[in-house]
Order: C-alpha cells, then structure tokens, then sequence
C-alpha cells in the first residue's frame, strides 16, 4: 500500500510508524487525526496528527505531516523545502518550524509544527479589514527570510499564512523558496506560484531570485487585507484590469480602483502609497524599503490617527 492510498487513518498512522518515523522518531509514535488535504499531481497528502511520547517526560506534540513526490518540475522543487526549513529551524516566530524531514521511498515527508487551523484567506473573509492586524508580522517574516536567511519566498499569499493559537501570522510553503541571486527558469502559468500574486516578471523568462518578486507578493496582500478584494486577477493581457494598470501606471488606477470598491479609512493614503510602490512594474520598492510605512498604516487604521 503506497502513501497515497489506504483505508482508514488507522492504516496511515501504521505505515508512518513502520516505515518514516520509526527510524526518525525513536520516543514517540504518530497516529493520525484528520486529513487536511490530499490529491494533485505531485501525489501531496497533508495530514495532522500527534506525535505520542513513549514514555511520561514529554508532552504530547500536535503536528501536520507534509508529503509530496519526490519531484523537480522548473522552479518547483519538492526536496527543497526540507532543507530550507532546517535551516531556518525555530529561528522566527513568524516563519512555520520543521521539526523534521526526509526523502523516503521517492516522497519527500515533512514534519511541522501545527501552527492553527486557519489561514489568513480564511481569517480575512470573516473579519476583513482588522485583519490588517497581521501586516506587520508578516513583514517581518519576510524580511527574516530576505535579510537573515538570504531568501526569497517566491510564493507568499493570503492561504500561505496561517494564524496561530497566539494569533500570530506564521509563513508556510518553502517549495518555491529560491536563495537570492539564484538563476530560475520562466514560470508557467497554471503550475507555478499564484494567478496575481506572483510578480509578472516571473513568467516573461529565467530570472535571478530577488526581494523584489516577494515585494509584488505583499503588494497583492495588502490590497486585498485592505479592500476586501483583490486588485486585478492575474497579470495577462487578458486581464483588463491589468492591461490599465500597464498602460496608465499602477498609483492612479489601484488608487481609483480602491476607493471605489472599498471606504477611505484613516490609513488610506498610506495604503495607497504602499500598494502604489508595491505593485510597481518599473522602480518596485522593496519590502524594506517600505517597512516604516507599512506598519504605520496598521497603526494609523487601528488608532484613527
């Protein structure tokens, strides 16, 4: 019985016990609880579970099991995110800790920490613009990953955060994850990264991994924390929307295109500023270069200021 099938959680939790963790995992046992997500074409299964101490010394540690095939397909790279997670083991509280990973039988396992059951799409859906509350954790998440770790995301999004039990945002998904300056093949539309959240440049052809394509991410974030939509649907010809923003300059079509969707909160200049210089197609400001001004929008609208 391979990873992908089996009948029961019961039958799963065995074959992880027999096989991944039982050379891995010497004091504990796994026993799966609930399936979060499976199917697609890299055969991914997500799961949580606990990891069960054999003996009273420790506690019981609630965890989400990650595995995919063992597969590189352009940027993407399934084997990647293991080694990039343990680097950056435990070492910000606004990135998602492994706990451990491995490739076994031609899959590639990941154990995480459970950081919470929703993620921000999720959040933001139910509380909308108070969840701009997040925003300066991500930044800096972000900047961790730019500054410390020398990382580019290359795939942040609203389902790409997940709010912990602290209500704190935590950043998931390293399998795009690229070092800087690392040489990438052009995207493919429909298989790499997201439609709109992924900065344009990615598909127009190989590119060296830089802040500024996480830049374009956070942009695309903003905007939809903000306005309770998001600004255009992917960066195509097709999209009118986008073909506007080419043509007239991205600050006065956001800016018109949200204050008509959306009410002028305090912030709302700084919010305009921000997306403006975010979601630039030429002279694009970093995540740092826009740090300040983020995190005062988020007071402003929070204060009334």
């Amino acid at each position: 019985m391979s990873t992908s099938q089996f009948a029961s959680m019961e039958e799963l939790s065995y074959l992880l016990n027999t096989t991944l963790f039982q050379s891995r995992t010497e004091n504990y046992t796994f026993k799966a609880d609930r399936i979060l997500s499976q199917g697609g074409g890299y055969q991914s299964l997500v799961v949580t579970g606990r990891m069960i101490p054999m003996t009273s010394i420790t506690e019981v540690e609630t965890v989400v099991v990650k595995k995919r095939r063992s597969f590189i397909d352009g940027p993407l790279d399934t084997n990647q995110e293991i080694k990039i997670l343990k680097d950056l083991h435990g070492k910000h509280p606004n990135v998602v800790t492994q706990i451990f990973g491995c490739v076994y039988a031609n899959h590639v396992f990941s154990v995480l920490e459970k950081v919470g059951d929703e993620d921000l799409f999720t959040v933001a859906n139910r509380i909308g613009r108070d969840s701009l509350k997040y925003l300066p954790g991500i930044v800096d998440g972000v900047l961790y990953l730019h500054k410390s770790a020398s990382l580019v995301h290359l795939d942040l999004a609203l389902e790409n955060v997940v709010i912990s039990s602290s209500d704190q945002p935590v950043i998931i998904d390293f399998d795009m994850s690229k070092p800087i300056g690392t040489l990438m093949p052009a995207f493919e539309r429909g298989r790499h990264g997201k439609q709109g959240y992924a900065a344009p440049e990615l598909y127009d052809s190989a590119n060296l991994a830089n802040v500024d394509m996480d830049a374009w991410s956070l942009g695309f974030i903003l905007y939809a924390l903000y306005t309770s939509r998001f600004p255009f649907g992917d960066s195509v010809p097709s999209d009118s929307f986008y073909v506007r923003m080419c043509r007239r300059g991205s600050s006065s079509v956001l800016c018109k295109d949200a204050l008509h969707h959306c009410s002028r909160g305090p912030g709302y200049q700084l919010f305009t500023d921000c997306v403006s210089s975010l979601l630039s197609l030429q002279d694009r400001k970093t995540v740092e270069d826009m740090e300040a001004t983020l995190k005062s929008l988020v007071l402003v609208e929070r204060e009334g200021l």
